[in-house]
């Protein structure tokens, strides 16, 4: 019985004797004449419903379309005259991502088996593969995708009858296996290049009922990279892939070492042709030495309005032993349509028209306008110059005018689908003056800086201001001063006057030479300041201890120690070679 279901399995799978060890072999059937054309190197291609196989992350880029494809393959005629390989998919854009479904079928034709009590008697039955499959793709961001899927695989080798009448296994089971799986994918774009990967088949064991053997399903690695570019009309696409069978794979590292875990990986290698975006042209090389399946691959295709049509041969990969085997092409066949999604036109909704104008002079102004639904509470924000136009839907609202420089107006309306107008006309806000003035705190100097309040950002010592009614943050930035903030208020016809003392972070040492000196200037140890002057010269120093050291011919080397403390300006002269410090200096 073991016997007879290895043989069965053994020509289900003949196309994918990987890693040895694995079940399921139908799962390692490569779908899709485009990406068979290219050898399977299609982990890295997005927009195309083949994906959905390779890396599910690839659908995510398929918008405004629903995408649907069939497959047909002849499997194998060079060993099995009526085995055939069909798979089909759909996808669906949704506001969310894309939803992808596909179905596979695998069979090896009509099998004929005798009783063994009455060669006469003859069974036939016809075992087969189905794989039904969900996937959900989306964005992570405007490079990043994502996919993942879930797949009910079942598989039917054998009736019960023929188990009972031939094998002598009495029992309810009709030799057939049923399991999931899993996959997941993501993907990397780039304007001309991607990189994809994907982990695909994840699930239990495929266990056939009247068997004793439990087969892993071949887990596997899928890692890919493409790269294309147009030449006017022309565009040419490269693509590579690797994929590895997981199965055993910490064994055969610890017994064979890397040199097998490389053997035991598929190479793809894929190139297509595009001219116009109408025809192409496919080529690909495919490397399993473990399973002895090298070769080149071949495919065509042609595009017109939402139909394409696709043809791969993969014959040249797989070991056949005379030449009129593998004169027999392994086509896949495959049509799919493209199908735009229609939008779902929009409920148009009435236009609420919010007429702004100015209270005294009737000019239209600017103005946020805020609608309240008063049933839903939902709250709607619209801005505009004049007439303020509002979509929204009929009901009762609380409708609220605002502009910094008039009164606030509310207003209760309710709003009728034929749609209306509303007029609104703002009373312009009493407004105040304020003069503000910068001075150094300590030294009782004017300073020069930014003066921040309201919507005004000003670059001076002095500034006067006509604004609103109302409470405004103040804000005065100027280099070596400490930041000021204050809250400040505008009054009706004020015309108030604010002085603002900004507190100094710096002290100015000056220096009055008589000659030309060298100086140097340290700050615990560190050189700060080093140079030769022959006139006066300010420097800004922090608060703190500072050493200067004063060279010229005529007055030798001088060192002192300064203590510098905000807005106390000092003076360093140096005049007939005696060097004086002394308090006080221009602030400057």
């Amino acid at each position: 019985m073991k016997k007879f279901f290895t043989g069965i399995l053994i020509t289900i799978g003949i196309a994918s004797a990987s890693s040895l060890d694995v079940g399921g072999p139908v799962l390692d059937i490569y779908p899709g004449a485009r990406p068979t054309g290219m050898a399977g190197a299609f982990a890295a291609f997005d927009g195309d419903i083949m994906s959905i196989y390779y890396n599910d992350a690839g659908l995510a880029t398929i918008k405004g379309f629903k995408v649907y494809t069939l497959q047909h393959s002849n499997w194998l005629q060079a060993l099995i005259n009526d085995a055939y390989y069909e798979f089909g998919a759909v996808a669906i854009p949704t506001s969310k991502g894309v939803i992808g479904v596909s179905l596979t079928y695998l069979t090896v034709g009509e099998v004929s088996l005798s009783d063994p009590d009455n060669p006469d008697i003859i069974y036939t039955f016809v075992p087969y593969d189905v794989i039904a499959k969900t996937s959900f793709a989306g964005k992570i961001n405007r490079k990043l995708s994502f996919g993942l899927g879930a797949s009910v695989y079942y598989s039917f080798l054998v009736p019960a009858e023929i188990l009972r009448k031939v094998f002598g296994i009495y029992s309810n089971s009709k030799g057939d296996a049923l399991t999931f799986t899993l996959d997941g994918g993501i993907l990397y774009k780039e304007k001309n290049y991607s990189i994809g990967a994907s982990l695909l088949h994840i699930g239990p064991h495929l266990h056939y009922t009247g068997s004793d053997s439990y087969d892993p399903l071949p887990w596997t690695l899928r890692i890919g990279a493409k790269a294309h570019k147009t030449f006017e009309n022309v565009t040419f696409t490269l693509s590579g892939d690797l994929s590895k069978i997981l199965i055993n794979i910490q064994k055969d590292l610890a017994d064979s070492g890397l040199a097998f875990i490389w053997k035991d990986t598929y190479k793809h290698i894929g190139m297509e042709v595009s001219f116009a975006d109408l025809i192409y042209m496919r080529f690909g090389y495919f490397e399993d030495l473990l399973g002895s399946r090298i070769g080149p691959t071949f495919g065509l295709g042609a595009r017109y309005q939402n139909f394409a049509f696709d043809i791969s041969d993969d014959r040249f990969i797989y070991a056949f032993t005379s030449k009129a085997a593998t004169s027999k092409p392994n086509f896949r066949f495959q049509l799919t349509f493209m199908q735009q999604i229609k939008e779902k036109p929009r409920d148009t909704l009435p236009d609420l028209i919010v007429i702004v104008r100015d209270s005294s002079t009737g000019k239209p102004i600017s103005a946020t306008v805020t609608l309240k639904n008063v049933k839903s509470g939902k709250i709607y924000t619209f801005e505009g110059k004049g007439n303020v136009k509002a979509e929204i839907k009929p009901g009762d609202y609380i409708l609220t005018v605002e502009n910094p420089h008039y009164e606030t107006v509310k207003r209760n309306i309710t709003f009728s689908k034929n749609g209306q107008q509303v007029e609104i006309s703002l009373p312009r806000k009493a407004h105040g003056k304020l003069f503000i003035t910068i001075v150094d705190s300590i030294r009782g100097i004017p300073v020069f800086g930014t003066i921040m309040i309201g919507d005004i950002e000003a670059d001076t010592n002095m500034l006067e201001i006509d604004l609103p009614v109302g409470t405004y943050a103040l804000r005065i930035e100027a280099p070596d001063y400490a930041p000021y903030y204050n809250l400040v208020d505008i009054k009706a016809n004020g015309n108030d006057t604010l002085k603002v003392l900004l507190e100094p972070t710096t002290s100015t040492l000056t220096i009055i030479p008589d000659r030309s000196i060298d100086i140097d200037i340290f700050k615990e140890g560190d050189l700060i300041i080093s140079e030769t002057i022959s006139g006066k010269r300010n420097f800004k120093l922090g608060p703190g201890t500072f050493t200067v050291v004063v060279r010229c011919d005529e007055c030798g080397e001088k060192r002192m120690d300064v203590i510098s403390r905000p807005g106390e300006d000092m003076t360093l002269e140096i005049k007939d070679g005696k060097v004086e410090i002394k308090e006080g200096g221009d602030g400057s």
